[in-house]
């Protein structure tokens, strides 16, 4: 596989807009609200709110950005901090994605550089702290099955993996998850597989 293609760093499309707010708010006061962010998600990874009202009010002013942009500004930077504790392998790798893939101005690659120098260490223990109470992986069980479809001139086979996950959660209770995968959705699994791999090395 070409891991030169890869994007470790994306946003869904109702975020996009939230790169033309990034780009042209003030890169100091940018860097101090990133800050913030980063230290909520180092206090409550689950936080998708680290401002209460009053302090959105000052930023609504002080960033010049009315609600909606300040909503997306905020949910976009959150974003791009967790998908960068989970798939960046290295500083470098991270800029380039700031950079190259989402294509934030160099004064705002810099905030983001300067934010994750300070906070990458306690951004990664917090998700691995996390980790500790989510489900853990018991065992996985799988086959290949082929499937027959018919119309009314021929008959076309199409082949199918099925996943069975055993999981168990914090109280012991287990519970299966069962995935059905077409060969598309096998190698995008096998491709997030691999991303996960580096970013454990990394970490080593």
């Amino acid at each position: 596989m070409n891991s030169g293609t890869r994007k470790y760093v994306s946003l869904p499309p109702n975020f996009q807009s939230g790169l033309d707010v990034i780009n042209n708010v003030d890169s100091d006061k940018f860097r101090l609200f990133l800050n913030r962010i980063a230290q909520d998600i180092q206090m409550n990874p689950d936080s998708n709110n680290p401002f209460n009202e009053e302090q959105e009010e000052k930023l609504l002013a002080s960033l010049d950005l009315d609600k909606n942009q300040l909503s997306v500004l905020t949910q976009s930077a959150i974003f791009i901090l967790r998908q960068a504790i989970y798939n960046i392998t290295s500083v470098d790798n991270f800029k380039n994605e700031l950079s190259q893939n989402l294509k934030l101005t160099d004064e705002k690659v810099v905030a983001f550089m300067y934010v994750w120098s300070k906070n990458a260490k306690g951004l990664i223990k917090s998700s691995k702290e996390k980790s500790i109470f989510s489900r853990k992986l018991e065992d996985v069980s799988w086959l290949v099955d082929i499937g027959v479809a018919s119309d009314e001139k021929k008959q076309m086979f199409g082949t199918h993996s099925i996943l069975q996950l055993n999981v168990a959660g914090r109280d012991g209770h287990q519970s299966n998850i069962i995935l059905d995968l077409d060969e598309p959705a096998l190698i995008k699994l096998f491709e997030a597989v691999e991303n996960i791999q580096e970013s454990l090395d990394a970490l080593c």
